[in-house]
């Protein structure tokens, strides 16, 4: 689960095969990185939808 710091929201949650150790966002285009220690992978996912209302 990833939670927003300053509302205490959930901003996505999902499972992995392998730990994270890293977490990066890149709004401009809707992403998010995520790094698996033990081969040096990055993995890209969608960035969730943001409500607009």
């Amino acid at each position: 689960m990833v939670t927003e710091v300053s509302t205490g929201g959930t901003v996505m949650t999902g499972s992995t095969p392998y730990p994270i150790r890293a977490i990066a966002v890149d709004p401009n285009y809707g992403q998010v990185y995520l790094t698996v220690p033990d081969s040096n992978a990055v993995i890209t996912v969608p960035l969730p939808p943001v409500p607009t209302s």
